[in-house]
């Protein structure tokens, strides 16, 4: 598991792929904040 704080956004990433972040308002900020985080990794 690994915490990253981006931004005002707290993403847990787990093992098998699951993001959970807080706080997000809505699925178009989810997808945002996941397209940022995968770029940032090279995905």
């Amino acid at each position: 598991m690994m915490l990253i704080v981006r931004k005002g956004t707290e993403v847990t990433v787990y093992p098998h792929g699951r993001l959970l972040m807080h706080p997000v308002r809505d699925k178009a900020e989810a997808e945002r904040v996941a397209g940022a985080l995968y770029a940032a990794l090279g995905m």
